[in-house]
Order: C-alpha cells, then sequence, then structure tokens
C-alpha cells in the first residue's frame, strides 16, 4: 500500500533568531528592518515559485540570520505544514494571511512595512496584483 513504513529525520542547526523574536526586539534600525523584511518576501516568492507552500507559516518556523555581506539568510524551521506542488494565487494568499496575523499585534511592523513586503513579494511580473492581494490578506487577516 501506500502507508509509510520507515521515516528518517535530517537536521542541521541554524544560527540566528526566529521572526517573533526579532519582532519583539525595539530599537532595530530603520535599514536593518527593511533589510530583512525585503528578503524574507523574496524567498517566500522563491518558494511559492518552486511550488513549495506552508500552511503554518508562522513566526515561530522562520529563523533570520546575518550574513558577513550583511543581507539576511532566511530558514524554515517546520515541515509539518509543507505541501509540495504548483501554489495558486489562493494558497499564497493563504500563506501570507497567516504571516500576517502572527504580526497584526506588532508595534514593530508597521502598515508600511507590510506594503514593501507585499511588493517585494509580488516583484516587478506582478505589481498590478498588491491591491488585490492587499485586500484578500487583510479580510482574511482582520488587518488593514
Amino acid at each position: 500500500g501506500r502507508f509509510l513504513l520507515e521515516s528518517y529525520l535530517v537536521s542541521n542547526t541554524v544560527e540566528g533568531q526566529n521572526l517573533t523574536e526579532i519582532t519583539a526586539q525595539r530599537g532595530r534600525q530603520f535599514s536593518e528592518k527593511r533589510d530583512w523584511i525585503d528578503d524574507l518576501a523574496r524567498f517566500l516568492a522563491r518558494m511559492h515559485g518552486r511550488q513549495v507552500a506552508n500552511r503554518d507559516l508562522k513566526g515561530a518556523n522562520v529563523v533570520v540570520s546575518r550574513t558577513r555581506s550583511g543581507r539576511y539568510d532566511i530558514f524554515m524551521v517546520d515541515f509539518d505544514g509543507v505541501e509540495i506542488g504548483p501554489v495558486s494565487w489562493r494558497v499564497r494568499v493563504k500563506n501570507l494571511t497567516r504571516l500576517a496575523r502572527e504580526f497584526r499585534g506588532s508595534a514593530a511592523i508597521t502598515r508600511t512595512d507590510r506594503l514593501r513586503f507585499l511588493r517585494t513579494y509580488l516583484g516587478p511580473r506582478f505589481a498590478d496584483r498588491w491591491k488585490r492581494c492587499w485586500r484578500g490578506i487583510a479580510r482574511q487577516a482582520d488587518v488593514d
């Protein structure tokens, strides 16, 4: 049958902080926050473009690590909710909504930060869809 009889866990230690920890910190420089927000948006866009979605996309499952070049490496650390296959716009919006819900009460993540994230996530190819995505995420996450 199609039952899993044996499985393996492969792991690697990842240095950094999860998104929940990062957004709880006060006093981050504006440019530093902008950089990790942009890198996170590009990471999720690549992930979705490569047909990977995560139903459990939340701050505790995303680790951010600063590189020597000043950029950020983004890592997913919980794969329970991972789905492999074409990622529709509906699934993309659901993933982004889950992340938006996580930070709706955070004083560290402003409306401008969320909009910058979305514009970077969409990139120039889908820039014309930002309003529709923004409204879909806001409606589902109860954030403006």
